[in-house]
């Protein structure tokens, strides 16, 4: 149960790691569509991942 947490935590912090460089390299937008798209794609894999853990 405990350990269950403790992951449910880890992950949470990698989802907010994610979102907050995309949220950067939204503003400081001197980066190309490109750059966007991979991190968009990146997030996305990583929420699929966290909802494959949880099952």
């Amino acid at each position: 149960m405990l350990f269950e947490i403790i992951v449910d935590c880890i992950m949470a912090l990698g989802a907010l790691a994610t979102a907050a460089t995309f949220i950067l390299v939204l503003r400081n937008q001197k980066g190309t569509q490109q750059q966007i798209n991979s991190l968009s794609q990146m997030a996305e894999m990583y929420s699929r991942h966290y909802q494959l853990e949880r099952i």
